[in-house]
């Protein structure tokens, strides 16, 4: 009987768990008759699989036995425990990111790979969670595709370079456009946006513009005025709910479930954010942040599986967010007993 190679029992593996990974999972049985792998086989790799994982944080595999018929136990691996390895900023495919997790999962296994395999995953998520942001040049500007942003953006980093303010035509939401006289500060992408930083004349206060709102081309002109002290508008880059916030300074306290704590531990944070494990497996987080409408729709985003412990406003005003998003999903009947009521 010829010797199966190493990359045979890779590539048989990976077929495996590509079956347990839809969604239905798959019992021995199906997996032996889509792989051609006799069942005695894939029921050893299964145990090989799980054996490799003492810690549920690589490749986890779910089993439902059947009590009646033990041929009809389905094995499924969720793909919500691989968030760690599918790495969104990759864009990798279902069929990449499991093949990922076998890779981890194999390399942890193997004490001579387990330092590579740790150093390897940090590298990886560092990658996933490198700063979304760039501050534009006029070289890296004169890239853009969208003609009109571009030209704004190539008009305000002249006046910059040139040491020069700008008159700024801007639409916001929902309002009338509006006239403004900036001192530029900056322009920086993030997350696929354009943004200009900027300081009102002649007070000062700070504010950025999302650039596909601007209005025709600002155009430059000295300033006659004291100009005000520029501020460190990179210094909200830092921040780890993103750089629109220049509220005031928010120190909340956030608990989480074990589940999605876990993703909070994997993820790199900026020195503003302190974590602890706690002895029943929660995780307390404690950030400072002067993004207020960043950090509630992070902790929004987490549904019940996080809660605001302080401050006391804070965990008020997500309180009030999840009533009304309750109430807004409310039925008729539900609705017409609670007016009753009330």
């Amino acid at each position: 009987m010829a010797q199966i190679s190493q990359i045979d029992i890779l590539s048989r593996t990976l077929q495996i768990i590509r079956l347990m990974a839809r969604d239905q999972g798959a019992t021995v049985t199906e997996i032996s008759k889509e792989t051609g792998i006799d069942r005695w086989t894939v029921r050893d790799m299964i145990d090989r699989m799980e054996s490799f994982n003492p810690d549920g944080k690589g490749l986890y595999i779910e089993e439902y036995e059947d009590e009646k018929d033990r041929r009809q136990t389905r094995y499924k691996v969720p793909k919500e425990h691989l968030w760690t390895l599918t790495l969104p900023g990759m864009n990798l495919s279902d069929d990449e990111a499991l093949l990922l997790a076998l890779m981890f999962n194999q390399g942890f296994a193997s004490p001579d790979l387990q330092d590579s395999a740790l150093a390897l995953r940090k590298k990886l998520n560092m990658f996933r969670n490198f700063k979304e942001y760039e501050v534009l040049n006029l070289s890296s500007a004169r890239k853009i595709s969208t003609k009109e942003t571009q030209k704004a953006i190539v008009a305000i980093l002249n006046a910059i370079r040139d040491g020069k303010c700008i008159n700024f035509s801007y639409k916001p939401v929902r309002r009338d456009v509006t006239e403004y006289q900036l001192m530029p500060l900056g322009v920086f992408r993030y997350d696929n946006g354009f943004y200009l930083a900027a300081q009102k004349l002649p007070e000062g206060e700070y504010r950025s513009f999302g650039l596909e709102r601007v209005v025709g081309v600002p155009t430059a002109f000295d300033y006659n005025g004291e100009l005000p002290e520029k501020y460190n508008y990179e210094s909200l880059f830092d921040d780890p709910f993103g750089p629109f916030g220049h509220d005031k300074e928010i120190n909340a306290v956030l608990k989480f479930d074990s589940f999605h704590g876990f993703y909070n531990l994997e993820r790199n944070w900026p020195d503003a954010v302190k974590i602890e494990v706690q002895p029943d497996e929660s995780v307390i987080m404690r950030a400072r942040t002067h993004s207020y409408s960043g950090i509630r729709k992070y902790v929004l985003g987490f549904g019940t599986g996080v809660e605001v412990l302080e401050p006391e406003w804070f965990r008020n005003a997500i309180r009030d967010w999840h009533q009304r998003a309750a109430d807004m999903y409310k039925t008729a009947e539900e609705k017409e007993a609670s007016d009753e009521k009330n």
